[in-house]
């Protein structure tokens, strides 16, 4: 953000990444006699202060962030998530993160990937992700720099759809399952309960109807996620 104005008051405190604009014909005056709490505070740091003089535009003070992002972006691929992303500019450039989220407001580390440091030319950033089992629609890229300061791009919206599958009778009494799938594809059959433990994992050959009858599951919610070369599908189970 830019602020454009004489300042009066004795003291200025602005949040990080903002910047104050003198213009050509305005100034901020220096603390004078018996004034020396005069200062401009950006992100917690004095970017001045009245004893070191008039300031006369123009001129631009601010705590800069330490990339310079072009864009951010990501697309559904199949069960993947691929990210692009370009920086014009890095300064003290430690690492990104990029992170998932299904609602837009929890937020869960996806991937972390170092930056360049400092450099001044154009840099192109590349990453992919699967998200087949956490099927996350929006996704943020956080940058990290030496001192710790983070900065964060703007949230994207990936349209990601997951293909559906049929398991009956559900509720069940937990001994034997039926699955229809939309695919035929070989493919990889688990059952997890709510603490992420897998109960039950078996490779399965071509076939989209699939009846598993060695099971032995207590009572209780249960997730059967199935996937393929080209299959990633889940579905809550409940067993009484």
């Amino acid at each position: 953000m830019a602020f454009y104005f004489l300042i009066k008051r004795a003291k200025l405190r602005l949040a990080c990444g903002s910047t104050v604009a003198i213009t050509p014909t305005g100034s901020v005056q220096d603390s004078g006699v018996g004034q020396p709490s005069h200062s401009i505070r950006i992100c917690g740091t004095d970017v001045w202060s009245g004893p070191e003089g008039m300031l006369n535009g123009p001129i631009v003070l601010g705590n800069f962030l330490p990339i310079e992002l072009t864009n951010f972006d990501a697309k559904a691929n199949g069960s993947q998530i691929d990210f692009i992303w370009q920086t014009a500019t890095e300064l003290n450039n430690d690492y990104f993160t990029i992170e998932g989220s299904t609602d837009g407001y929890s937020w869960i580390l996806v991937q972390r990937l170092d930056g360049a440091g400092t450099i001044s030319e154009v840099q192109d950033y590349t990453s992919t992700y699967d998200n087949g089992a956490t099927n996350f629609t929006y996704f943020s890229l956080k940058q990290t720099d030496f001192d710790g300061k983070m900065s964060y791009s703007d949230i994207v919206a990936v349209d990601f759809t997951v293909q559906k599958m049929e398991i009956y009778p559900n509720p069940n009494t937990g001994t034997e399952i039926n699955i229809n799938l939309p695919s035929s594809d070989p493919c990889v059959i688990q059952i997890m309960n709510t603490n992420g433990q897998t109960v039950y994992s078996k490779e399965f050959a071509h076939n989209s109807r699939w009846t598993l009858n060695d099971l032995a599951l207590e009572p209780g919610t249960y997730f059967v996620h199935v996937k393929g070369d080209n299959l990633v599908v889940m579905e809550r189970l409940i067993v009484q």
